[in-house]
């Protein structure tokens, strides 16, 4: 989270909009009004959109008890490009096994890939605009992950992506 004069901007991964809401209309498009379903994610273990959804409900609910805090979230898909750690990040994590052949199907996970870049440059334009307010997705689009992991075969056929 970073403080500036004119916004909070909580920086949240997409993640609380990869793991579908079972109930979206099946022709709407996810967007910022999106959210996930807790209920569904929490009978299949899925613990980190739990926790990544009830922490952006939680600040909204406090920007609404205390007038004045302006509260913007910025929601960043999996983020691809160079690393500046030594250590793999979770995104990379996901392409990485993906290339090793993983045979998970992720039938219940929806991915947004943005450059690191890209997710730099949305952080500036939302902090230097004093009318940026709400939630803002930072993704190319949100795409079903068996047609990210098809995208990825077709870049890379020498690898073993199922």
């Amino acid at each position: 989270m970073f403080a500036s004069s004119r916004h909070t901007i909580i920086h949240t991964y997409l993640q609380l909009l990869q793991v579908p809401n079972p109930n979206w209309p099946e022709k709407k498009a996810i967007d910022e009004t999106s959210w996930t379903d807790v209920e569904y994610c929490k009978l299949r273990g899925k613990w980190y959109p739990v926790s990544k959804t009830e922490a952006e409900k939680a600040a909204w609910e406090f920007r609404e008890k205390n007038d004045g805090i302006d509260v913007v979230a910025i929601h960043p898909g999996t983020c691809l490009g160079e690393l500046i750690q030594k250590e793999m990040n979770a995104s990379s994590a996901v392409l990485q096994r993906l290339m090793m052949g993983s045979k998970d199907t992720q039938e219940c996970y929806w991915l947004g890939a943005v450059h690191v870049k890209d997710v730099a440059r949305a952080h500036v334009l939302v902090y230097e605009t004093p009318t940026a307010a709400g939630r803002y997705l930072c993704v190319n689009g949100i795409y079903q992950f068996s047609s990210f992991a098809k995208t990825v075969s077709e870049l890379y056929p020498d690898f073993p992506i199922h």
